[in-house]
């Protein structure tokens, strides 16, 4: 089977880490941000990034202000909301087939 070439080299944590510093977001601690970004992962976490970026999008650029905390804060908050809509989802269908 033939290799793909994807266009975009694979960076470390570490790496990923000093791209969004250079892109203007604030990372009070580096340490903490790559143990995210290894365990939640770059991509799934940029859906979050994405509202404090600075138009145009596709220059790659954070607002003033714009913080890995605020990035982990959104990730957060999405999560219970969703985590908790599932649990109303499961507690509907049962309450439903009981009558």
């Amino acid at each position: 089977m033939a290799k793909r070439n994807f266009g975009k080299e694979y960076k470390t944590s570490q790496e990923l880490v000093t791209l969004l510093e250079h892109r203007g977001l604030t990372i009070n601690d580096r340490q903490k941000a790559q143990l995210y970004l290894e365990s939640i992962g770059y991509y799934r976490l940029s859906a979050y990034m994405h509202p404090l970026l600075k138009t145009p999008k596709s220059l790659h650029q954070y607002k003033t202000g714009a913080s890995f905390a605020k990035v982990m804060m959104l990730y957060r908050f999405d999560k219970k909301l969703r985590l908790q809509h599932m649990h109303h989802q499961v507690f509907s269908q049962y309450y439903f087939s009981k009558q």
